[in-house]
């Protein structure tokens, strides 16, 4: 990886986030991440990006630990990104209460690609998951972004069905067709299959459960509510999603809390894994990566590079690792897979991946990307990369 192969960042600019949403890796059993509540400035993301904006492709607002729309200069960020590259497609994901309808107005005017975390057709329904989201507002914002909204700018509805909000699914696809979204995005919840999901309001009191939805084929799905809407609802009367009646939330016993160890340690982490996922690891046959290959991760003979930037100034290949990393230095952290990038890291020393001083062109110009992750990845993949994005088994992402 070099900065002459890079096409694509995902950028996390905010730490902060107005919502309290249960499977967020902010919080786990309740317990908010000991971490930095902050975000990345218009004057550093111009600093970080000054010497490859014009040559990127693609830039997502996402983020592991905060909602993007929370960073009070996002329209600044997104006014110069544009202004030195007219043709870079840009992506905010958003859970949409937060921000006036005139940032958003001016989003959709800029050709910003919104995706909307809506769950629910109501205010009531959306909040079983989107905690604090007020639905109301996600609404208003919304029209004001389709009011003026650049032609050809793409934008999706992202619905996380559960047992509890499934009844409201098919009158949220009416909403988003009424409202003419371009995309409605029916998606599984993480974490469900493991069990009823703990739901905390913003104080860590445990306010109710969520149950993951019925096994359908229309779990991860995307349409086209302008050509695909009469098929859609068709294929709604058909599937086993609904609940009647709805599955009301209801509270089970609270688990306990956890008492983990913050990184780094002068010791290092252990890199056993248990026996499931070391045989997953095993019996991995193929390696994707979309750091490696974003136009194609299948093939990892050719670098079109893509690198996330977390929210406290480090570059990671991807989110996923990126999201393990800031984890381990808070109490919340349990160790797993990650450690063996995580023992990796204290080696090189973790200031070699930062850009709190550097441009993002100086640290992949370093090659310590190279050396911590692609070096042979094709054929000796971290077993964290294996677990995530290695195939085996009918060529079935396996997924951490």
């Amino acid at each position: 990886m070099s900065s002459g192969n890079l096409v694509a960042v995902d950028f996390e600019i905010a730490s902060t986030c107005n919502a309290v949403c249960p499977v967020c890796i902010r919080r786990k059993h309740g317990q908010l991440a000991e971490f930095s509540q902050q975000y990345i400035t218009a004057e550093e993301v111009k600093r970080i990006l000054s010497d490859t904006v014009q040559q990127l492709e693609h830039i997502q607002f996402c983020g592991n630990y905060g909602d993007p729309m929370t960073n009070p200069e996002i329209l600044d960020i997104c006014e110069w990104i544009r202004s030195n590259n007219e043709h870079v497609s840009m992506r905010i994901s958003t859970n949409g209460g937060i921000g006036s309808p005139k940032h958003y107005k001016r989003l959709g005017q800029l050709g910003v690609h919104l995706i909307w975390g809506i769950d629910g057709a109501s205010k009531e329904v959306n909040e079983l998951h989107r905690v604090r989201v007020d639905f109301n507002k996600v609404m208003r914002n919304m029209d004001e972004y389709l009011s003026d909204i650049k032609d050809g700018t793409y934008h999706e509805w992202q619905y996380i069905v559960w047992q509890e909000n499934a009844h409201e699914l098919e009158e949220a696809i009416k909403i988003a067709h009424t409202k003419n979204i371009k995309v409605f995005y029916i998606r599984r919840p993480n974490g469900a299959d493991w069990g009823p999901i703990h739901v905390y309001n913003f104080q860590g009191e445990h306010t109710h459960l969520l149950h993951g939805p019925n096994e359908t084929e229309l779990l991860d799905t995307h349409w086209s509510l302008k050509t695909q809407y009469p098929e859609l609802m068709q294929k709604l009367q058909t599937q086993n999603i609904f609940f009647t009646p709805p599955r009301k939330a209801e509270f089970d016993n609270v688990p306990p809390k956890i008492n983990g160890k913050p990184f780094p340690q002068n010791a290092p982490y252990s890199e056993l894994l248990n026996d499931g996922d070391q045989y997953l690891v095993d019996s991995t046959t193929d390696q994707t990566c979309f750091s490696k290959n974003f136009h194609d991760p299948n093939n990892l003979t050719e670098n079109k590079n893509y690198v996330f930037i977390s929210f406290d100034n480090y570059v990671y290949p991807c989110c996923m690792i990126g999201s393990n990393v800031a984890q381990s230095k808070t109490s919340i952290f349990e160790g797993g897979p990650i450690n063996s990038i995580l023992n990796k890291i204290n080696n090189i020393g973790e200031e070699a991946f930062s850009i709190k001083d550097k441009s993002l062109k100086q640290v992949l110009d370093s090659g310590v990307l190279n050396t911590t992750y692609f070096d042979n990845i094709e054929s000796n993949a971290d077993a964290f990369c294996k677990l995530t994005c290695g195939k085996c088994d009918n060529n079935k992402y396996k997924v951490v």
